[in-house]
């Protein structure tokens, strides 16, 4: 114990950036799972508000395509107070988003049906879903520019502003639910509006801040001429961390797909299990996150000026600890899911509901393996990219998410008959080798042969 306390206590400065990153991600989190949580009257909405939101996760990382190696370069850049080459990332980060943005709501818009139908959706969700979807994907643009405006304050160590913004959209997203749900009964619509509401507001508030703190301009003057070294670089960072994401979330689109398909229960039980679920164990996993992108920003500066050992030590320490979060949230996860699961799984069927809680069971016991190699893989991933190590964390996360999540799901969902259980168990197993595998490569100090910014200027 003492031990553990040291370690905390030698890496406070990474606990305080990581907090308010974590309940960031906390509140970004709420305002898909308020939106399945209010409206859990109807299973059919929520099966619809579940599978809109796996498409929709899949596509924000898009959006972080830039997002995520602004956070890299801004802080390596203030490393060497480079501050003309942060204002043209502002810059070129900002209008990529904005129309990446609009070309994407244009495509949710007017293909949302295609997609679902593509997915293999059951008929009779497809309306609601369509409807949500074409919502939130009119207005996708607005969650493009809040992720990198986000990404902004987070390189500049303003994690608290960041995270106060997604506060209020979740107390408008609750308030505006409540409002279309109980008051105006304009069901699953209303969510959709309520929803985009919150995110147009958030956005405001966000822009705000960035003025207020950063007030660096966004003229499109800063970046002409045009500087093709630094956004072929940006993109030589985000386009392969996006895809690392992007293959684990299209992974998690196709394993939907197979219980859509493959389902044991009556009603589309399975899937519904696997969404709350999801759902919930995510947070257990946020922390992880957070402290990675904590690490991000204290070891871009050091790896800037060559400090490798430093480095080397803090992403370990980050490790340790996110390892301990992880087990000790695994375990309220636990105590806490069962009464919650029984909740909001509205079946009326007293067989169907037993059989539905035992899955809950089995599938939350493999859960705790399942993020303990978790732990270990987030912060790797950001932490190899910060210092350069940009293609190996993709080529093996595609290699072991394709082909022991997705084959494994396949195989033990479909054939074995396990349903969701068999979902849990091949994910846990990929997780785990994916943790060895970054281990090794991170004690190997190969990645000490990169540098990001050396010939950018």
């Amino acid at each position: 114990m003492k031990k553990i306390l040291n370690l905390f206590k030698k890496n406070k400065t990474l606990i305080t950036l990581a907090l308010p990153i974590f309940l960031e991600l906390f509140f970004q989190f709420l305002i898909g799972v308020i939106d399945s949580i209010q409206i859990s009257f109807d299973q059919d909405a929520v099966s619809a508000i579940n599978q809109t939101n796996a498409v929709i996760n899949v596509i924000n990382l898009v959006f972080a395509v830039l997002g995520t190696a602004s956070i890299i370069l801004i802080t390596q850049f203030k490393g060497i107070k480079d501050e003309k080459n942060v204002n043209k990332i502002y810059c070129l980060s900002f209008y990529f988003n904005l129309i990446v943005g609009i070309i994407i709501s244009f495509i949710l818009v007017f293909g949302a049906k295609t997609i679902f139908n593509l997915m293999g959706v059951e008929e009779r969700y497809i309306d609601k879903a369509v409807i949500y979807m074409q919502i939130n994907g009119c207005f996708s643009f607005v969650i493009a520019l809040t992720t990198v405006f986000s990404s902004f304050l987070r390189s500049n160590k303003l994690m608290i502003q960041s995270t106060i913004v997604t506060g209020i959209m979740n107390i408008m997203n609750v308030g505006g639910n409540a409002l279309a749900l109980f008051v105006f009964n304009s069901g699953i619509q209303g969510v959709a509006i309520s929803s985009v509401i919150s995110r147009i507001v958030g956005l405001i508030v966000i822009v705000i801040m960035y003025i207020h703190y950063i007030h660096s301009s966004l003229s499109i003057k800063n970046i002409f001429p045009f500087p093709g070294k630094l956004f072929a670089t940006l993109l030589k960072i985000g386009l392969p961390s996006a895809g690392e994401n992007l293959s684990y979330n299209l992974s998690q689109l196709v394993i939907i797909m197979i219980l859509n398909y493959h389902f044991i229960l009556s009603q589309s039980i399975d899937v519904n299990i696997r969404g709350y679920i999801a759902n919930f164990t995510s947070i257990v996993y946020m922390f992880s996150n957070a402290i990675a992108q904590s690490a991000q920003v204290i070891i871009g500066p050091k790896i800037a000026k060559n400090e490798i050992d430093d480095t080397f030590h803090i992403v370990k320490d980050t490790i340790k600890m996110s390892g301990i979060i992880t087990v000790l949230c695994s375990l309220i996860f636990i105590a806490i899911s069962y009464p919650l699961l029984n909740s909001l799984l509205n079946i009326k069927d007293p067989e169907l509901k037993s059989q539905a809680m035992n899955i809950v069971l089995i599938v939350c016991a493999i859960d705790i393996l399942l993020e303990f190699g978790r732990s270990g893989n987030i912060p790797y991933v950001r932490c190899l990219q910060t210092v350069g190590d940009i293609y190996t964390p993709v080529f093996f996360a595609i290699i072991c998410c394709w082909s022991v999540a997705v084959l494994g799901s396949y195989i033990l969902s479909a054939f074995c008959n396990l349903g969701v259980i068999g979902v849990w168990i091949s994910c846990a197993l990929d997780e785990n080798i994916r943790n060895i595998i970054f281990t090794f490569r991170w004690n190997s100090k190969k990645w000490t042969k990169f540098n990001l910014i050396k010939n950018i200027n």
